[in-house]
C-alpha cells in the first residue's frame, strides 16, 4: 500500500516526519515552472506563481485550493486576449 505524504497538520503527531515546507514548496515550484517553460511564459514568474500554489495548498490542506487558483489563472492568461485582441 502506498501512503500518501505527510501534511502539517499529520506531521504534528509525528515530529521526526515533519516535512521542511518552505524547500518542498521551493522544488514543487521549481519542478512546476520547468514544466511550464514549453508554453513561453517567464521562468521567474511561474516559479512565485508555483509558490503561491504550494502556499495555497499548505494553508488550506487540500488540492482544491491551489487547482482552482491554477484554473482561474488559466482562465484569465487565456480569456485577457479574447477582449483586447
Amino acid at each position: 500500500m502506498i501512503a500518501p505524504p505527510l501534511t502539517t497538520r499529520q506531521s504534528a503527531e509525528f515530529p521526526e516526519a515533519a516535512p521542511n515546507v518552505p524547500a518542498a514548496i521551493g522544488v514543487g515550484a521549481a519542478i512546476f515552472a520547468l514544466f511550464h517553460l514549453a508554453y513561453g511564459g517567464g521562468a521567474i514568474v511561474t516559479f512565485v506563481a508555483g509558490c503561491v500554489l504550494g502556499w495555497a495548498r499548505e494553508r488550506s490542506g487540500i488540492l482544491r485550493a491551489p487547482i482552482a487558483a491554477h484554473a482561474m489563472n488559466n482562465a484569465i492568461v487565456l480569456g485577457l486576449p479574447l477582449f483586447f485582441a
